[in-house]
C-alpha cells in the first residue's frame, strides 16, 4: 500500500498532539488545524504547530512539561510508523528485484535448454 501523507492524532494523558507523517519525504511534523487551507502546502486546513514558551506564569509553564511529554510520545509513535513503512517499502523493493532476477535466470536457462535441444 502506498502512503504519501497522513495526519494522525496521538493522545497522551488526555493531551492530543496532531502529527503529519510525510512518507515520501520521510518527515514528521507537529501540526494543527489552520483557518485558511490554501495558505499551507502541507495539507488541507493544516499548518505547522507554533508553541509559545515565553512570558508565562509558573503554573502555565509546569503544564508545558506534560505537553512536552505528550509531544515526545507522539513523535516516538510517528517515528515507529514511518520506520515500519520504510522497512516494508524496502522489503517490497528487494522482493521485486529478487523476482526479476529469478525470472531473468529462468529465461537464460530456458534459452540454453532450447539451444541444446536443437
Amino acid at each position: 500500500m502506498i502512503k504519501h501523507l497522513e495526519i494522525k492524532t496521538y493522545e497522551y494523558y488526555d493531551i492530543k498532539i496532531m502529527v503529519e507523517i510525510n512518507y515520501d519525504n520521510k518527515l514528521i511534523s507537529l501540526v494543527e488545524r489552520g483557518k485558511n487551507p490554501d495558505q499551507y502546502a502541507n495539507g488541507p486546513a493544516m499548518k505547522p504547530k507554533q508553541y509559545v514558551f515565553v512570558k508565562r506564569g509558573l503554573e502555565y509553564m509546569n503544564g508545558w512539561r506534560n505537553i512536552l511529554s505528550a509531544m515526545e510520545y507522539a513523535i516516538d509513535e510517528a517515528e515507529k510508523e514511518l520506520s515500519t513503512y520504510l522497512k516494508e517499502k524496502e522489503k517490497e523493493k528487494h522482493d521485486l528485484v529478487t523476482d526479476v532476477l529469478i525470472q531473468a535466470t529462468d529465461l537464460v536457462n530456458q534459452k540454453k535448454y532450447n539451444k541444446k535441444k536443437k
